[in-house]
């Protein structure tokens, strides 16, 4: 019998050379096992030198195809990532997932360090520089300074391995993490970026080395990311930057250089890239691939020169959506017509990786029946054999009579299983040998669902196929204990009759092909997703919903089912608003004997956002990181939908780490529920707190739900009762701008709160002053009288009378939907709440809304033009837009440079504006991070847009890389306080001290009473004022609000 290793080494050494088309064959002719997949990965991952950029779809593939095989290690305890870093093969690295790059083997040797002792620098770059990425900034002491364990960590190996020169690399990193760019590698990462932009190959070779070419800005982008956006740098600038650098290095958001190039429609650099070690199908935080990227900007010869480097067209990104649905969608004609052949031409019974939602590929899809290779019970078919039976298969398959397009023949009877088998006979009925199956209407969680069809029969079926992966003989059991868990977890649903419960029809197993087939009702209605699509319901609505699916687990939970997977996916909605929970898949059936069970698999099986806390595992958890399986599982879950309808949007959205949100629940528990009085009441609250928490053991169970006040009571004394919490409400002070925490808590992370200001907003109390102020706030106070100071003070900026200035409010609402940049609800609130301030402060106000990127800066010009002609004493331009570190988007998505907008203010365009006082307050995220007390490489100071002329203050409503609150229905966090602050304090101090109150009283409303901020975010200014601006106004006028 040949050498199994041997063979191994052939595939290996046949893909390597770009053969995906032999892969391909072999996948379709089911010839190659998890285990076989995981060999000839680990034979690529241990040649040294690199490999071909085109092998970049045959590794995913493989990736795929291990299945659960993909984690496992060697004798040593080597991972392939062990394999990877050890010997220098950066785009198979690149590919693998996050987890297994954090793996340790038997010497306690993780990845990174295996890089280092080996001296392979690209390597050990690319596994330091995942942590730049915001989803995984907290985590890199854990990694990068782990010690094996002899209790030397990776940069005491590079030290002793004599590689002083990777040393010196991973201490600047691990400084950088900490501290983030020091003043002197501020100054070479813009020197290095002006000369590379500039094409001045000559100079960026005497400057840049390997220890400098990866610095990054505010935003994470290194000179090459910035490089491959900008075809007149040239490529040469590019392959030299490439060559020191590490290609495959993430900005905060997960962008890559390809990425950049990809957009910009650059193919000899994504060519030089891939060349370099860039893997071609990694996403960015949204899955984003580069592919997607040139799909939506219609670059069809990048696609095409992607296509061939191995992008993978199939892969979705976090929506769910391909390259080919973002090039039909931006009209992207020739990119439409391109991968619309590829999809037409495509088999479906050979299909490469599709990437699915949760960043991994799901298999592909397989028709029911037999493969056309047969495979003895007890023998494993060698490699070379498989290699051999191809063309075999191939006649035989030519042979068969086609079945008609859209139906697929189902076996007659099932496979009769060994006597040492586990799997449980199950007969099909005669019903399901006149099945015939249709197209495909959708994908599971574990398989392909089909339309299903009954002769004479008026009723609606459909199929869902389940594909069960090969083992040798020596995992025979292991498979069919396997099998036997697949069929047992959907024979949970014979037992289920319940309305709300899609109805099971039957099961049927066939042996040869591995394949559960499970038929069971067609349910017509809308996702719970597609039913909220971004947005909340009222009250009336939740409770008629939550009811509906608190009963349906109540039922199943008696039955001894646990679901494990409620999410708005698997919660179908009709017209008449009724709930069927589909999608059994994950369903597993209590013993008797035992109160819960545990999971067998690492990682917890489910949705990341309705995951309870046990399901991440702990101290006090069997199975570690695994966690405990009972029906209060679903309750959380249940939790999680009243939370999602009553916002919108998923509990902590923002986090898409599991690791990260396992820390979160486990730290802080559930978010608080939105306070909206239209989407939320106190029962409401409650039962949400009763779903949610973290003790399982308390957690009330569905049954008691059931009886819970929310569910039971009815519309009118409901009504009532938030009618009378209302009342009481505003009797404390807690009204649209109270501060009563359990009536206004906070709706999440990113995309805002709900006003927690707290009752020292209305009266003048908090940090700004004593709330006993006989003053008190100009908006509570129409009598308030102006201050005595006087416009001749030599220590401050003159005051015009009547009109004291111009301010400009610059609301970027809407967005191009080709921009992928979602539009931002509720900044209408602060226009209004803006406009109101700066009009009773004698100020001309004007608006522009939703102005592009180019329009931006005419605006302010104009305005500046206005201000000219009147002779006025202050200009203000308030900007409220999506942004990033030193730049805000137009309308149109593309981006515009803070300065350049400010420019049009500097002395040489506008004379009228010298030594008068610019100020500029910008409501936009600087990056996706909130701060969480340290130092990240986002906080780098990026001097591109620092005002550098005199007389200008820039306040942010953000510190550098971090993210901005708003919410829809109360708008800014930063606005809310910003007016507050203005008129309690505006007769008492001057800008800069406003600002600093401004950040006294952020922190005090997001620490206090647990709003649900996910982290602390201050507002950042900068000044270069000359003199004590004042916002008071002369004696002789009166303010009235």
């Amino acid at each position: 019998m040949p050498d199994p290793l041997s063979q191994t080494s052939e595939i290996a050494e046949k893909l390597k050379e770009g053969n995906y088309g032999l892969l391909l064959d072999l996948v379709a002719k089911e010839d190659l096992t998890p285990s076989d997949c995981r060999a000839v990965l680990a034979e690529c991952a241990g040649t040294p030198g690199g490999l071909r950029a085109n092998c970049a779809k045959s590794f995913e593939l493989l990736i795929d195809r291990s299945a659960c095989e993909l984690h496992s290690a060697d004798e040593n305890g080597d991972s392939l990532a062990h394999l990877a870093a050890r010997h220098g093969n950066l785009m198979l690295l690149a590919l693998l997932p996050a987890e297994i790059k954090f793996q340790t083997n038997n010497k306690g040797l993780t990845p990174f360090m295996e890089a280092a002792q080996s001296g392979k620098t690209r390597c050990a770059k690319h596994l330091m520089h995942l942590f730049r990425q915001t989803h995984l900034a907290s985590n890199w002491q854990a990694v990068l300074c782990k010690n094996n364990s002899e209790g030397r960590t990776a940069l005491d190996m590079a030290e002793e391995c004599g590689w002083h020169e990777l040393a010196k690399i991973i201490e600047a990193e691990l400084k950088l993490l900490e501290n983030g760019l020091t003043p002197q590698q501020e100054r070479i990462r813009i020197q290095l970026e002006q000369l590379a932009l500039a094409g001045n190959l000559a100079e960026l070779k005497l400057l840049a080395t390997s220890a400098n070419c990866d610095l990054p800005d505010g935003a994470g982008k290194t000179a090459l990311m910035r490089v491959s956006e900008c075809k007149s740098a040239g490529l040469e600038v590019l392959k030299l930057l490439a060559g020191l650098g590490d290609p495959t290095a993430p900005d905060a958001n997960g962008w890559s250089s390809l990425h950049s190039a990809a957009a910009a429609g650059w193919e000899g650099a994504m060519w030089a890239l891939a060349n370099s070690g860039a893997a071609v199908n990694c996403g960015d935080h949204r899955n984003w691939t580069a592919l997607m990227q040139a799909a939506s900007r219609d670059h069809v010869d990048s696609v095409r020169a992607l296509l061939r480097l191995g992008a993978n067209w199939e892969m979705r990104d976090n929506n769910g959506s391909t390259a080919l649905y973002y090039a039909d969608r931006n009209c992207c004609k020739q990119t439409s017509e391109l991968l619309g052949q590829l999809l037409a031409s495509a088999d479906s019974a050979t299909l490469p990786t599709m990437r699915s939602f949760n960043n991994r590929p799901t298999l592909p899809v397989r028709a029911p029946g037999n493969s056309g290779i047969k495979q003895q019970e007890g023998s494993r078919l060698d490699l070379n054999s498989k290699l051999d039976a191809l063309n075999a298969a191939a006649a035989m398959q030519a042979k068969e009579t086609p079945v008609a397009a859209g139906e697929v023949a189902m076996e007659t009877e099932a496979a009769k299983p060994t006597e040492s088998s586990t799997v449980p006979k199950v007969e099909c009925k005669s019903v399901m040998k006149s099945i015939k199956f249709g197209e495909e209407i959708g994908r599971g969680a574990f398989g392909t669902v089909c339309r299903a069809t009954l002769p004479n029969s008026p009723t609606e079926y459909c199929a869902k196929f389940i594909n069960l992966p090969f083992h040798d003989t020596d995992g025979k059991d292991v498979r069919n204990h396997k099998v036997a868990d697949n069929i047992k977890a959907e024979l949970n649903l014979c037992g289920l009759k319940h309305e709300n419960i899609a109805k099971f029809v039957e099961i049927c197993y066939n042996a040869d092909s591995l394949q559960i087939t499970v038929v069971m009702e067609r349910v017509y209605g809308k996702t719970l997703n597609n039913f909220l699509n971004g947005e909340p319901v009222q009250i009336e609505v939740n409770r008629k919903l939550t009811t509906q699916i608190c009963s349906a687990l109540q039922y199943m939970h008696s039955m001894g089912v646990v679901h494990r997977d409620i999410n708005g996916n698997n919660i179908l909605i009709d017209g008449n608003k009724l709930v069927k929970l589909i999608d059994f898949g994950l369903s597993r059936r209590l013993c008797e004997s035992d109160t819960h069970c545990l999971e067998s698999s690492t990682m917890p099986k489910g949705t990341l956002h309705f995951l309870a806390p046990e399901r991440f595992g702990g101290d006090d958890q069997e199975g570690g990181s695994s966690g405990r399986i009972c029906p209060k599982t679903d309750v959380w879950a249940l939790g999680c939908i009243v939370y999602y309808m009553a916002n919108g949007r998923v509990p902590y959205d923002n986090i898409k780490s599991f690791v990260h949100l396992g820390s979160k629940i486990s730290t802080f528990g559930a978010p608080s529920l939105a306070s909206s009085p239209e989407t939320c009441d106190i029962n409401m609250i409650d039962f949400y707190g009763c779903c949610t928490d973290k003790n399982y053991k308390t957690r009330k169970s569905s049954a008691e739900l059931l009886k819970h006040p929310f569910i039971v009571c009815n519309s009118d004394h409901l009504a009532v009762k938030s009618q009378n919490s209302n009342d009481d409400d505003n009797e404390k002070g807690s009204g649209p701008d109270g501060g009563d925490c359990k009536r206004r808590p906070n709706a999440g992370h990113g995309d805002g709160t709900n006003d927690p200001r707290g009752a020292d907003s209305n009266n003048g109390g908090g940090p700004g002053g004593p709330s006993g102020s006989s003053e008190g706030s100009i908006l509570n106070n129409p009598g308030a009288v102006a201050s005595q100071r006087t416009a001749e003070d030599d220590d401050r900026y003159p005051v015009t009378s009547p009109r004291r200035g111009v301010c400009l409010i610059i609301n970027v609402e809407k967005y191009d939907r080709r921009s992928l940049l979602e539009d931002r609800e509720g900044s209408r609130l602060d226009v209004d709440r803006l406009s109101t301030l700066f009009s009773k402060m004698a100020f001309d106000v004007q608006l522009a809304e939703n102005p592009t990127s180019q329009e931006m800066p005419e605006q302010v010009h104009a305005a500046s033009v206005e201000f000219g002609r009147s002779n006025l004493g202050c200009f203000v331009c308030v900007i409220m837009a999506h942004g990033s570190s030193g730049e805000v988007y137009g309308s149109d998505g593309e981006s515009v440079g803070l300065e350049s907008i400010m420019r049009p203010l500097y002395p040489v365009h506008c004379t009228s504006l010298l030594n008068k006082p610019k100020i500029f307050i910008i409501q936009a995220c600087r990056g996706l991070k909130a701060d969480e007390s340290r130092f990240s490489p986002n906080r780098a100071e990026d001097s591109r847009f620092s005002p550098y002329k005199k007389d200008f203050l820039v306040c942010h409503s953000s510190t550098k890389g971090e993210t901005a609150h708003r919410d829809r229905y109360n708008g800014s966090l930063f606005v809310q306080t910003f007016c507050d602050v203005i008129c309690d304090r505006f007769r008492h101090d001057h800008l800069t001290d406003i600002m600093a109150n401004v950040n006294c009283r952020l922190m005090k409303a997001q620490s206090s009473a647990r709003h649900g901020f996910d982290d602390i975010v201050v507002s950042e200014y900068c000044s270069t004022l000359t003199k004590k601006c004042y916002l008071d106004i002369v004696t002789d006028v009166r303010v009235n609000y």
